[in-house]
This record gives structure tokens, C-alpha cells and sequence, in this order.
């Protein structure tokens, strides 16, 4: 039976299910079948656009907004951020490492290996990779091309474009060695993505309901330092971001303050300026490790930042200097139903986990809490009496009750790794933290 006399409802059910070559086979079988097939072929591939940061790939973006027609169902944005350059080069210098013999890492019998020509082999790419990597930051920084279309891509998905996705892939925990240095050395071409969208954002005028890191690719966060230079556009983010209501920023800070240039006391860090301006934000995921301001994030938080929307909150690698921050930070959160805390460390001398557990029932009215991997001050974890997990998961119904008596069985040990590991884990696919 020939495909033009089928009905319309059926060709449309054998699109949706077509991947994007047979789509395109079946969409040039006639003239009858390709109409009958536009919309659910706008509507699979069209919906959501995935981003790499290439110049090519930006330029396929921006023919794709301009569509009159796939143009207009646009609402989801992927944005592939991984440090491809950074993951090769770092995988390059293991593979060097390995092959060549030092005091660290002796020589080893590679019998079925030509060293020598595997050597050279590696050498040559990592070169090649490291011009094209110092090609690339020179051509965005000097021509800021990809802000600029970004602009204009925005500007054309006004009250259209919804979701901003993030996602890094990771790489195998057997790279892991030396894993802070990595971190470091990734922070540019990782970063870039990021805060070029936000400042995107902040000139295009475009409104989103959520910018969040992907569930399957989540290998990846945002250097501080580079984060600041969005500063310019603060004012710009309480329109930008009056109805976004779904978070989720991993940011790392590396600096160490240097004597005679310690923050000026007083100075508010940046994202803490930048969340107070994300009233409308329901569901919050925030993991921030700064060796520069880590024991003053939280505390200014509870100062300057009021989520009085806030009905889901995860907070990873703080540092409680008093629990009177943190209730302070939740307290206007009246519709607060889920608490997630994961690699905090208390460094209260006068409070304990227990107590932190308790406020929390009495406190605040929640259908659920998540502690896990808590740290004392003395750097020992804290887990349920019997647990050697570390895991405290509290659920209603009866949740006051239950958080009570959970309180009362808390235990410190040294099982597992330490506190500062899990600010360094997140490149690594499978690391246990």
C-alpha cells in the first residue's frame, strides 16, 4: 500500500518513532507524506537543540531560530560544555607519565609497545591539541563571536525558550591522580560556556524557568573567578530571572588570598549577590567549595539572599561556622518540603549535628531530608548508630517525630574518604567520595 494513502494519523505515529535518518527518508518519499509528517518532525528534533561550542555549531543554532517554522518550537537548550581539549590533554600527559620511567613511576616492561614511536606518537597530539585549545580561547576571547550570536539567538526566543541544560561528560576515576590539578587546568574552556549564556541572557532580556546541570552528564562546575566577571550585568538579572524557578549551579573556587591582597572585609561574594537576585527560585542545587570565601558564603547568604519560594534546597561542600546561618538562610523558605545537605562540614563549637537535626524538625514543617556525608569539626563524619554509610534519610509521614529520634542515634567514625576529596571528584566518573 503506497504511503500517501495512509492515514494521517498513522504516518504521523511511524514519524514520531523514526530516528532522524529514516525521518528524513520518509519526509522525501513524496510531497503528501512530508507535509503529513512536518509537525511531529518539528516536534522530536526541533523541541530541544543541543549546543557544542563551536563556531559551525552556532551558526546551525542560529539558521534553526530563524526557520519560520522549526524556528518556533524551540523551548529546551543543551548545552554540551564539556572541556573536550582539557580531558585529551590530561589523558595524553597519564599516558606520557606512564611510559616514561621517573623516581615516582619506574619503568615498565611495555613488551608489546614500541615506546619510542608511542612516545612521539602522543607528543605530536599533544601539541596539535594544545595549539588548537589556545586557538580557540584566543578567537572567542579577542572576537566574543559566540556572546554575540548568542545575543541574537536569545533576543529571537523571547517568552519562547524555557529550559537551559549544562552537561560535561566525565572521564574514568583512573585519571584521577592528582585530580585538584586537573580541576584546575580545565577551569577555562569549562567555564566559558556558562557564563557566556549568562551574560546572554542578561543582554538579550530572555526569561527562563531553569538553568540546571544535566542528570546523565553532570561531570562539571564553574570557576568562581571567571563567574565574577558576570558582575557587570547583576542589575540585568532580576528581570532576566523573574521566572526561573529551577537552579542548580556547581561552582569550585581554587585562589588562596595572597598577603596584602585578602578580600576587602566586608565584601560581599558574588554569588551570594547573584542568587539573592533569583527571588522566584523553587528548587535550588547549589555545591560550592572556595578556598578564598568558603567560611563566608553561607554566612552572607543568610544576610543578603531571601528564597521566599524555596520548596526544594540541596547544598553540597559548605562550611557551617554557626548553625544560626543556616536557619537564618532557610527562614523565609516558609514552603520548605525537602532538605538535602551532602559534604557539609560544622564547624560550630557550640552546636552539633544533632542539633542541626532538631531545629530542623521543630523548625521548619518538611516531607523530607537527606543528610549524608556530614563532617565535624575535627574532621570525623557522622552517621546513624549501626550505619557505616553516613547516610541519614528522613521521610514523612511523621517526619518531626522520626528526625527527633534520629538526632538522638548520630555516631562519628573515620570511615570513608575525607571532607576536602569531594570538592575534586566531580570530573570523575565513578570516584568514591
Amino acid at each position: 500500500m503506497p504511503l500517501d494513502v495512509l492515514p494521517t494519523e498513522l504516518v504521523q505515529t511511524i514519524a514520531r518513532n523514526l530516528d532522524l535518518d529514516s525521518s528524513r527518508s520518509l519526509r522525501l518519499s513524496c510531497s503528501t507524506v512530508n507535509q503529513q509528517t512536518l509537525y511531529p518532525f518539528r516536534e522530536r528534533f526541533f523541541r530541544q537543540c543541543t549546543l557544542l561550542w563551536d563556531l559551525q555549531r552556532f551558526q546551525i543554532l542560529a539558521e534553526i531560530v530563524e526557520h519560520p517554522y522549526f524556528g518556533d518550537a524551540l523551548e529546551h537548550l543543551l548545552i554540551d560544555a564539556t572541556p573536550y581539549d582539557a580531558i585529551k590533554l590530561w589523558q595524553i600527559q597519564k599516558h606520557l607519565d606512564d611510559l616514561n620511567p621517573s623516581p615516582i613511576n619506574p619503568y615498565k616492561n611495555w613488551a608489546d609497545v614500541d615506546v619510542y614511536g608511542e612516545v612521539k606518537r602522543l607528543t605530536v597530539e599533544q601539541r596539535t591539541i594544545t595549539k588548537h585549545a589556545d586557538f580557540s580561547a584566543k578567537f572567542w576571547n579577542e572576537t566574543q563571536t559566540d556572546l554575540t550570536m548568542l545575543i541574537t539567538i536569545f533576543q529571537r526566543l523571547q517568552n519562547q525558550l524555557r529550559t537551559i541544560t549544562f552537561a560535561y561528560e566525565g572521564m574514568d576515576k583512573e585519571f584521577s591522580k592528582f585530580a585538584r590539578k586537573y580541576c584546575e587546568s580545565s577551569q577555562r574552556e569549562m567555564s566559558r560556556p556558562f557564563v557566556t549564556m549568562m551574560a546572554a541572557i542578561a543582554r538579550s532580556g530572555v526569561t527562563v524557568e531553569s538553568i540546571t546541570t544535566s542528570r546523565t552528564a553532570p561531570y562539571g562546575a564553574v570557576c568562581i573567578g571567571r563567574f565574577e566577571t558576570l558582575s557587570r550585568y547583576l542589575t540585568n538579572f532580576g528581570t532576566a530571572f523573574e521566572h526561573l524557578r529551577t537552579l542548580k549551579l556547581n561552582l569550585r573556587d581554587w585562589r588562596y588570598p595572597e598577603e596584602g591582597f585578602e578580600p576587602p572585609p566586608g565584601k560581599i561574594p558574588f554569588i551570594v549577590r547573584f542568587l539573592a537576585k533569583c527571588k522566584a527560585v523553587e528548587d535550588l542545587e547549589l555545591s560550592c567549595y572556595s578556598s578564598l570565601e568558603g567560611d563566608l558564603i553561607l554566612r552572607d547568604l543568610a544576610k543578603h539572599c531571601a528564597l521566599p519560594h524555596l520548596r526544594s534546597c540541596r547544598l553540597e561542600l559548605f562550611r557551617i561556622v554557626s548553625i544560626d546561618d543556616l536557619f537564618t538562610f532557610l527562614a523565609p523558605s516558609r514552603h520548605l518540603k525537602r532538605l538535602v545537605l551532602r559534604h557539609v562540614v560544622l564547624r560550630d563549637d557550640t552546636a552539633t549535628w544533632g542539633d542541626v537535626m532538631r531545629r530542623l524538625a521543630t523548625e521548619h514543617d518538611l516531607d523530607g531530608a537527606e543528610l549524608r556525608s556530614l563532617f565535624n569539626r575535627s574532621g570525623a563524619r557522622v552517621g546513624i548508630e549501626g550505619s557505616v554509610m553516613g547516610a541519614i534519610v528522613v521521610t514523612a509521614p511523621d517526619f518531626k517525630r522520626k528526625m527527633l529520634e534520629t538526632a538522638e542515634m548520630l555516631v562519628g567514625g573515620n570511615w570513608g574518604p575525607i571532607w576536602l576529596l569531594a570538592s575534586v571528584a566531580y570530573p570523575f566518573i565513578g570516584m568514591r567520595i
